[in-house]
């Protein structure tokens, strides 16, 4: 594990938040997307990992939301799936939850999202 460790101290900056970042789309969909699991994943310490990412500006939490946001707007797109079963799979108790969360991350909610973005692909054929 210490080797792990140092291995990851070296990495560049952009490197380890990548690596995070990955990860972190791979467990989006499971009950593991913790910080306990990510840092056991990658061989750190979770107080080791949450400080190296601070130092390069940014946290797991900031990671795994916008793991979160890239997954949900890709399956939103989609048109197959409701906002509601959106954030079931992302793993959100209820609808109004992921609506929040969805509207902190990108201003709007995901209905209205989604209609934004169909206005907008017509625009452009």
């Amino acid at each position: 594990m210490s080797e792990r460790i140092a291995e990851l101290q070296v990495m560049a900056p952009h490197n380890l938040t990548g690596e995070v970042h990955r990860l972190l789309r791979t467990l989006v969909f499971t009950a593991s997307c913790t910080p306990r699991v990510v840092g056991l994943r990658l061989g750190v310490p979770v107080r080791t990992l949450n400080r190296r990412l601070a130092e390069q500006g940014t946290s797991l939490r900031a990671l795994r939301d916008e793991a979160c946001w890239d997954t949900a707007c890709q399956l939103l797109a989609q048109e197959e799936m409701t906002a509601g079963e959106v954030g079931q799979l992302l793993g959100y108790s209820e609808p109004a939850a992921f609506t929040r969360a969805f509207s902190r991350w990108t201003g709007l909610a995901p209905a209205r999202w989604r209609t934004q973005r169909s206005k907008s692909a017509h625009v452009l054929r």
